[in-house]
């Protein structure tokens, strides 16, 4: 089943088969994200983290956050 808005025309909204999909790979990203992080903390541990590693991650950590919180509910 599909929906369409009133106020722009053949826009889908996800719908409930799909919102299970959805926030599995919200999670998935989020997860990617803390993990590169984490990775990127211990591979050079005594220092502070690299920047590329930590910019990654966050990024993934964002667009999971984003898409649970803006495209799933």
């Amino acid at each position: 089943m599909v929906f369409q808005s009133s106020l722009v025309p053949n826009a889908h909204i996800v719908t409930p088969k799909n919102q299970d999909n959805m926030l599995t790979i919200g999670k998935l990203f989020q997860a990617m994200g803390i993990a590169v992080i984490g990775i990127g903390f211990i591979s050079s541990f005594p220092e502070i983290i690299n920047w590329k590693p930590a910019i990654s991650g966050l990024m993934l950590f964002t667009i999971g956050w984003c898409i649970e919180r803006y495209i799933v509910k």
